[in-house]
């Protein structure tokens, strides 16, 4: 079903079904929720339900800025709602990890991956399913950490809210190869991930007899261990000569 459907009027964004974002509302100031057009109303701008970072995510009709800015500004605005932390005042080598519950996407040696990491830096697993976590608690962690890693998906949209100098390590795109690269440069996040040569994928061989292919996203993962440890200290090298010229 195409939930991600949308209209504009004005000021106005509607979505087919819009009963399915209930996140949007606690998390998006200046919002009123008209449930009988099932529309959302921001003040100034639109933020759109349909979020590819290849597309413009937030526009205003009536103002002259790129999308980046917008997207700047909509990041500021549920910072100040939240109170998040705008600087962070920490050196830790810190990483919070973002594991997968689902069925594909997961790194099958994520255990052994996370024991050697933990040899080296403090590493925090959470699951963002909207049910370990309220979406603020969730905001609130990332927003506690200079450093985000996981598997290409859903929770590495929270990269714009890590504290400054930050890095984003998407340890495997899944064949979008700028999705989070280009969300990670517009809000200057250092982004890192793995080649494809350090990273084995396992089809779901059976889904792909139904519909006759099968993508890289429909699989999972076998990563390079010494490669991901190798990864993450370099990226806290660079992190540190960038906390020096802050």
């Amino acid at each position: 079903k195409q939930w991600y459907q949308r209209r504009v009027r004005g000021d106005y964004v509607c979505a087919q079904d819009a009963n399915r974002f209930p996140l949007l509302w606690e998390t998006i100031p200046s919002l009123t929720y008209l449930p009988i057009k099932g529309c959302v109303r921001i003040r100034k701008a639109v933020l759109a339900l349909r979020t590819r970072s290849q597309r413009d995510l937030l526009w205003s009709p009536r103002e002259d800025k790129t999308s980046s800015e917008l997207l700047r500004d909509m990041v500021s605005s549920v910072k100040r709602h939240h109170h998040l932390p705008t600087s962070l005042h920490s050196s830790s080598r810190a990483i919070l990890y973002v594991r997968r519950e689902t069925k594909h996407r997961r790194v099958l040696n994520e255990n052994e991956m996370l024991s050697a990491l933990r040899k080296y830096f403090t590493v925090k697993e959470a699951v963002f399913d909207g049910i370990s976590l309220s979406y603020p608690d969730q905001l609130s962690l990332v927003s506690s950490h200079h450093v985000l890693m996981g598997v290409h998906g859903a929770a590495l949209a929270h990269s714009p809210f890590l504290a400054p100098p930050s890095a984003l390590f998407e340890l495997f795109n899944a064949g979008d190869d700028y999705c989070y690269r280009t969300l990670a440069a517009r809000f200057g996040i250092r982004y890192y991930t793995l080649d494809r040569k350090h990273v084995k994928v396992n089809y779901d061989r059976g889904k792909g007899e139904k519909r006759g292919w099968v993508t890289p996203k429909e699989a999972n993962y076998t990563v390079d261990i010494g490669k991901v440890v190798k990864t993450a200290h370099q990226l806290f090298l660079e992190l540190e000569v960038a906390r020096d010229e802050l």
